[in-house]
């Protein structure tokens, strides 16, 4: 998504529709684009209600040119706020008018995912590897590897799941969060050393992955070596130290006298 907001300044002046950090937009701008780009900067502030907002008002503006973006977006948003279904009308509108958008097959199948839809949610992140192919979207490509992955994962279908995995790894692209599921999938099969490799591996790439330590602390729980399980469960916390899960960890291996 792109991180650019056009500043509008009339005459010098923007404090009539000014907001803080998000620069400025004219009441009477007539650009569904304007308020797209808005829109964003509101989304990755975490602000989904004014994102929604701009977004509707993309539409309202100009349905032929922003209808299909700006519908997959306010579908993210809602998907974000917890409106799955909304999320999923939002993101199908979008398809139904461009069956190529890639970005709402993206979002609906997280949304499907939300709502433990796991073969639609198939259905779409394969879709999206179908274009992405066509396109040659590596991005995308990732996307679609992970998200058919996750997929595959909650439905237990481990072999397919670890699969969906590399591919992802296998573009070099994919970054940690790739190499954490992978490990996920290997942990739930009992393939404890292979986890603790693609654990080690995630934080290579992003040392700060709270997550990342303590899943690889279980494993080492798991396998009896406390000492490297409370190095990891401390290691997440000073990462992160409202994690309540390696708090918990932590506490628990502290009661069994570990």
């Amino acid at each position: 998504m792109t991180r650019i907001m056009k500043k509008l300044v009339l005459g010098g002046l923007c404090a009539a529709f000014a907001l803080s950090a998000l620069g400025c937009l004219s009441l009477d701008s007539n650009n569904e684009w304007d308020f797209i780009e808005r829109g964003n900067k509101y989304f990755d502030k975490g602000d989904y209600d004014h994102a929604i907002e701009d977004y509707t008002q993309a539409i309202r503006l100009n349905p032929l040119s922003a209808w299909a973006w700006a519908l997959s977006k306010r579908g993210e948003a809602y998907r974000r706020k917890g409106d799955y279904n909304t999320a999923i009308e939002d993101c199908t509108q979008a398809i139904a008018y461009d069956p190529a958008h890639i970005y709402g097959y993206i979002n609906r199948g997280y949304a499907y995912l939300s709502t433990s839809d796991y073969d639609l949610a198939i259905e779409d992140f394969t879709q999206v590897l179908t274009i992405a192919q066509q396109d040659n979207g590596v991005g995308y490509a990732i996307s679609g590897y992970i998200g058919r992955g996750t997929a595959y994962h909650l439905k237990e279908e481990y072999d397919r799941a670890i699969a969906d995995y590399t591919n992802a790894i296998d573009t070099r692209l994919s970054g940690a969060n790739a190499y954490y599921l992978r490990g996920s999938a290997y942990y739930d099969i009992g393939e404890d050393n292979l986890a603790i490799l693609d654990f080690t591996k995630a934080l290579e790439r992003n040392p700060k992955y709270a997550s990342a330590y303590n899943s690889r602390g279980d494993v080492y729980y798991k396998k009896g070596d406390y000492a490297g399980a409370r190095a990891d469960y401390e290691r997440a916390l000073k990462v992160d130290p409202d994690y309540t899960s390696a708090r918990k960890n932590l506490e628990k291996l502290k009661n069994e006298g570990r």
